[in-house]
């Protein structure tokens, strides 16, 4: 709980594989790209954004969920919250 600030999506999560495939994975392999994506949305919305800001910007804008409760310091990675500065709700 005090070490994971960001909850993503990362279990059962369809990847591609080779051959047109598809593949359940899970793990942090799964989640990383989720917040990543957002770091890369919220800094080409708002360049001006350096590395602190944009990392306080991703943790304060997660939308907490009650499975979540005890198991992060924050919530789940929210692209539109992040965006729009919000904190909570979406």
């Amino acid at each position: 709980k005090d070490t994971v600030d960001i909850a993503a999506p990362g279990v059962d999560v369809m990847s591609t594989i080779l051959n047109n495939q598809y593949k359940k994975y899970s793990g942090t392999s799964m989640a990383t790209p989720h917040v990543s994506g957002v770091a890369a949305l919220l800094k080409a919305y708002d360049p001006s954004l350096n590395y602190a800001q944009l990392k306080e910007r991703l943790i304060t804008t997660t939308k907490p969920l009650a499975a979540l409760r005890g198991k992060t310091s924050n919530g789940l990675v929210s692209a539109y919250n992040a965006l729009m500065n919000e904190t909570g709700g979406i």
